[in-house]
């Protein structure tokens, strides 16, 4: 269906003041000549996203296609994820200065890069190492180690250990916080080679795998202590928490090789593709709000697993065609039908009203996926 007039409408005057804002990567394609593969759509969503959604005064994104300018500070953390994304996938440094604006504006935006909850500032220090990466400018490397050493401060003897979610809550650990802590340690570990990251990470992930995962399916549950005592969120199921649990063991068996964390990678993905599906082998709705970016997350980390070259070959075949059926998917059914870059929180179906940031995100990360592929 197309967007109402009055959503139509508040996209086109926000695309014609990013047109006018100096925004080198505001071209949005109309749709009439599609791209005829992959890497141009993706190169075509993200300057969708940075048109629609990149605040050039600022440096960061807004929070929906109305130009939301609250701060979801995670949210934003993937926004420089999709920089990055975009950095690797041109292979220069055109991206650079908006990895730059980014870095001054969300410091700005949030008095400093540190604040209550420990999972954000994994997600942003996660983001921050592959600036660095991809960049060398040192201070996204200082930034990532300064949210580090915030991060495990979060570590705690309740429940056994791991790190709490927010630093109100020191009784709560959730997969969110730990995880991303582990994925965060072992980046700074592959980067400096200090064992006291590395060592870090193994009791994060040690703990994680204990507590939070079904070690017979793999299925991974969402926290312990939410409501008091010893009681875990198992019903709390969420695409990002698999995604992150397989980014964590992947990295783990990269640095360590032991099989079983290769294993423990592949058990909870091939449950993913049957516990998380929704209609016709496309990941289920998540709706909005932060459920927006769980797709993504976990397409992200997919593909981690079905990059690497020790994988074997027929499941590499099984993980890269579930990310291209759920690319087709949203290609197919889950854009809007006025602005064919701008993506719906369900893959199957086409937006029908304000686009989050999150939700926007997901898509975006899902054709960079399929590019790469």
């Amino acid at each position: 269906m197309c967007l109402p007039g009055k959503i139509g409408a508040v996209l086109l005057v926000t695309m014609l003041v990013q047109g006018c804002s100096g925004n080198p990567f505001d071209v949005i394609d109309d749709g009439d000549d599609e791209p005829a593969d992959w890497t141009d759509r993706a190169e075509q969503a993200f300057n969708s996203l940075t048109g629609l959604y990149l605040d050039t005064a600022s440096g960061i994104f807004f929070s929906d296609n109305y130009r939301n300018t609250s701060l979801n500070y995670w949210w934003q953390a993937h926004g420089l994820d999709a920089i990055v994304d975009a950095s690797m996938r041109v292979d220069d440094d055109r991206y650079f200065g908006l990895l730059k604006d980014f870095y001054d504006g969300i410091e700005r935006a949030n008095n400093g890069f540190t604040n209550d909850f420990y999972d954000d500032m994994s997600w942003m220090g996660i983001a921050l190492t592959r600036s660095y990466l991809v960049t060398g400018h040192e201070d996204y490397l200082n930034t990532a180690i300064l949210l580090w050493e915030d991060i495990i401060t979060g570590w705690n003897g309740q429940h056994g250990g791991g790190i709490s979610w927010n630093k109100q809550m020191p009784y709560y650990k959730n997969t969110p916080s730990n995880a991303t802590a582990a994925i965060l340690s072992f980046r700074l570990y592959e980067i400096t080679g200090e064992n006291k990251y590395l060592s870090m990470g193994d009791s994060i992930l040690d703990w994680l795998r204990l507590t939070l995962v079904d070690e017979t399916t793999g299925l991974v549950w969402d926290g312990i202590g939410r409501e008091g005592g010893d009681h875990i969120d198992k019903d709390w199921l969420f695409t990002y928490n698999q995604g992150t649990y397989i980014g964590a063991c992947v990295l783990y068996y990269d640095i360590t090789g032991e099989e079983v964390w290769l294993e423990r990678a592949v058990r909870t993905a091939d449950n993913a593709l049957i516990d998380f599906m929704g209609k016709d082998h496309v990941l289920k709705d998540e709706g909005e709000g932060d459920g927006g970016l769980f797709k993504g997350i976990l397409i992200r980390y997919m593909k981690l697993l079905a990059d690497r070259e020790y994988l074997d070959a027929e499941k590499d075949t099984v993980y890269s065609s579930f990310i291209k059926e759920n690319a087709e998917s949203l290609w197919k059914y889950g854009r809007s039908d006025e602005f064919p870059y701008l993506f719906n929180h369900d893959w199957t179906e086409s937006p029908s009203g304000p686009v989050d940031l999150s939700v926007q995100l997901s898509g975006v990360f899902l054709l960079e996926a399929c590019a790469d592929l």
